[in-house]
């Protein structure tokens, strides 16, 4: 049986290759003029904290309109095509009681708990650079993701055209 670090890794190897031969491609058409190396650092800046200059401005007012939940990830899918996928740790507040949700074989309870933010909008948001990030909903309820895996990645969050992986 696989470990949830060996899970992540695997994962992690995964998108590298992704991110290699996606953008050697890129490289290739543009006569190899350091192109993939430029966007290969830019995609991997990213991971690993989560940088201050980081805007995320674009969280606020974003409604929640899907979770999705597996075995090693959950995914929060927000309108305008945004989602925050978790592969390592989250805090989900409900207005009276913390949950926190790992990969570990009670989680899918835990997960399911945040189907109630179900429509609401992210109000506001709170970021560190030690990974940290929570986010505090129109109705209340707080889900706070933990940078937990640092030599993995923990979580993305995603928009059209942008990908920043912590």
């Amino acid at each position: 049986m696989r470990t949830g670090k060996e899970l992540a890794f695997t994962s992690r190897k995964k998108r590298d290759r992704q991110i290699d031969s996606g953008t050697q491609g890129i490289s290739t058409n543009l006569s190899g003029n350091g192109v993939y190396q430029d966007l290969r650092n830019d995609m991997l800046r990213h991971m690993y904290g989560l940088k201050k200059e980081i805007d995320l401005s674009f969280l606020t007012g974003r409604e929640l309109i899907q979770v999705a939940i597996g075995s090693f990830q959950v995914q929060f899918h927000f309108d305008e095509d945004v989602a925050v996928s978790v592969e390592a740790e989250f805090r989900y507040f409900d207005g009276q009681q913390e949950w926190v949700w790992r990969q570990e074989p009670s989680s899918p309870q835990v997960a399911g708990r945040t189907v109630a933010m179900l429509g609401a909008s992210i109000t506001s948001f709170e970021s560190t650079e030690n990974g940290t990030f929570a986010l505090t909903f129109s109705n209340g309820h707080r889900l706070t993701i933990v940078d937990s895996f640092k030599e993995y990645e923990s979580y993305d969050i995603t928009r059209p055209g942008h990908t920043i992986i912590v």
